[in-house]
């Protein structure tokens, strides 16, 4: 494989500004294949019988994907982060908290082009590193969860056809 420059990249004309729209979580054992076309795009998936994706519904402008690229010696690799802001506390949220916790996941998310990636598809997947639940202290504070969702990845996350996410 050349390790070689093959095109240059284009200013963007355009609006645009930060955030995510959705977040669907689900289990890195339940990810069997993915398909990509010629340009790697993803344009299929296939899951584990039985299995589901969970779609967390953030507070707004509390969503972000972060892609940062990691030098070692000899190792090269893409750490993806993962945050987001849940309000309103439970004992629903806090028993999928705990779930959380231990679990290995993938994550596809929306972000406000209206473009998803695939963040934990090449590697062990996500793993939770922030749990935390904050009540706040005066009347105006938010009561929220925040979710920090980090893994090594061999590559920067693929976009995905959106009609990949919605069969799922």
């Amino acid at each position: 494989m050349s390790c070689l420059l093959s095109s240059g990249i284009t200013r963007t004309c355009d609006f645009g500004f930060g955030g995510l729209q959705k977040i669907y979580l689900g289990n890195k054992s339940e990810l069997e294949s993915v398909a990509k076309d010629a340009n790697g795009n993803i344009t299929g998936v296939t899951m584990a019988t039985g299995s589901t994706i969970f779609q967390y519904e953030f507070e707004p402008e509390t969503g972000q994907a972060l892609q940062e690229l990691q030098v070692g010696s000899p190792s090269r690799f893409v750490l993806q982060t993962l945050n987001m802001q849940l309000a309103d506390m439970n004992q629903a949220k806090k028993d999928q908290l705990d779930a959380l916790a231990n679990a290995d996941v993938f994550a596809f998310y929306e972000d406000q082009k209206d473009q998803f990636s695939l963040f934990g598809e090449l590697g062990r997947g996500l793993r939770a590193t922030v749990l935390s639940i904050d009540t706040g202290t005066a009347d105006a504070d938010a009561y929220v969860i925040t979710i920090t969702l980090v893994g090594g990845n061999r590559g920067f996350a693929n976009n995905v056809l959106p009609s990949v996410v919605a069969g799922l």
